[in-house]
């Protein structure tokens, strides 16, 4: 009797995995889940697509500057008095990432009810979300040209306990936005304009339990069930700043004139913050081992994450440096 049917490693069943297993390790990610990610310029993470059509592991990225010369009025010659146009660049380089689960074989399948592949699928899913979420955090906060500190502190160093993040430091933030040169632009999306603070769950809960006027925070917040996802995942909302909150945001045990603070870095955010560049290579492969005894499933991504960083300023970031509270479990005796 002739049967047909599909095994782990034939290419039909590798397709239906590669495209839906991709999707998962990309949507949870944090930024494209929060609705951060895109490839026109409103978008806190731009997306460039150019090596999904070409070889190659570098995309050069040019940007132009805002002119700042006053012109020429009236019957003045404008001829040979022009302004030059700033222009800048930034690169991304990209790199094949990749991880993989193995199951022993046959008999350790049959040892258990757990469906191995299955939660292969989806830890190595996660896994690819949470490098991408960690590199793009890491990149973002790398060497700041822009930071605000909590109380009177002007350094990591003179950092003291109760500088906490306070609607006052996003107030700030925002304001400085405005005045920057280059300005830092708000994101404009379901015609809501906001920038984005994401703080440590440390500094979240300051915000929550330490500033007194966090109550009228949450009056003035934005309309609740909003279907933009903008604020889907917010902690709250401030003078037009979103405020999130996020693991991989930077934390240190070393702030303060004696070293011994707590403290965090949180990421003031705004339009053109970082960029993400990745090649048509996302793959999800299988393969059997031993006869076919032994499967092995393998996740990777070809990819480069940056923040944008032209004429030596960080493009659409702010650190904001604060003493955080450390928040920590209790021995249950």
């Amino acid at each position: 009797m002739a049967v047909t049917a599909f095994a782990t490693g034939d290419t039909l069943t590798e397709k239906a995995w590669s495209k839906k297993v991709i999707k998962l390790g990309m949507d949870r990610s944090y930024f494209e889940q929060n609705g951060y990610v895109g490839e026109d310029k409103n978008n806190i993470i731009i997306r460039y697509t150019e090596l999904d059509k070409r070889k190659g592991d570098v995309i050069y990225l040019p940007a132009s500057g805002e002119l700042t010369g006053g012109g020429v009025s009236g019957d003045s010659i404008m001829e040979d008095n022009e302004e030059a146009l700033p222009t800048y660049d930034e690169s991304v380089t990209i790199d094949q990432i990749r991880n993989a689960v193995r199951i022993e074989g046959a008999m350790t399948e049959q040892r258990t009810s757990i469906e191995l592949r299955r939660i292969a699928r989806d830890a190595l899913a996660d896994w690819l979300a949470n490098k991408i979420t960690e590199d793009t955090f890491s990149a973002l906060n790398g060497s700041p040209t822009r930071a605000l500190f909590g109380g009177d502190a002007t350094t990591k160093a003179t950092i003291e306990a109760g500088d906490y993040m306070t609607t006052t430091l996003l107030s700030k933030a925002s304001t400085i936005a405005e005045k920057n040169t280059p300005e830092l632009k708000p994101v404009t999306k379901g015609g809501a304009q906001v920038f984005v603070c994401v703080c440590a769950p440390d500094s979240a809960y300051d915000l929550k339990v330490s500033d007194s006027v966090w109550g009228q925070a949450q009056r003035e917040a934005m309309p609740r069930g909003s279907t933009n996802n903008l604020f889907k995942n917010a902690y709250g909302m401030w003078d037009g700043v979103v405020i999130q909150k996020h693991k991989y945001i930077t934390v240190s045990s070393v702030f303060g004139a004696s070293a011994n603070l707590t403290g965090s870095e949180n990421l003031f955010l705004g339009r053109g913050s970082g960029a993400w560049a990745f090649a048509k290579n996302k793959f999800w492969k299988e393969k059997t081992f031993d006869y076919a005894n032994s499967p092995g499933v393998c996740i990777g991504a070809i990819y480069g994450v940056i923040k944008l960083v032209f004429n030596s300023e960080d493009n659409g970031v702010i650190s904001i440096v604060t003493y955080r509270t450390n928040n920590a479990e209790a021995t249950y005796a």
